[in-house]
């Protein structure tokens, strides 16, 4: 992987080299640029992440999800294979 860039030398890695690792993708690139950019604040507060969220027009509200459907419960969605 990388010639080896993406070997762990240690038990604990960093959070862009462990993204990398699983999704390919390098966090840490400007999508704009393509230049490195560097963490510069870890917002750990709620209302905080709150208001910066407010302030780029994004929603902090949590999405709903449906219930995962029982594979077993025929709807007539999958057609079988003998239906012919």
């Amino acid at each position: 992987m990388l010639g080896g860039l993406l070997y762990a030398a240690s038990p604990r890695l960093n959070w862009p080299l462990l993204l990398q690792r699983t999704f390919a993708v390098d966090v840490l690139e400007c999508p704009k640029c393509q230049g490195r950019m560097r963490v510069i604040a870890a917002i750990h507060e709620p209302a905080v992440a709150s208001a910066i969220l407010d302030c780029l027009g994004i929603t902090d509200e949590v999405p709903s999800f449906a219930r995962a459907r029982d594979p077993t419960d025929d709807d007539g969605l999958l057609a079988c294979a003998d239906a012919n």
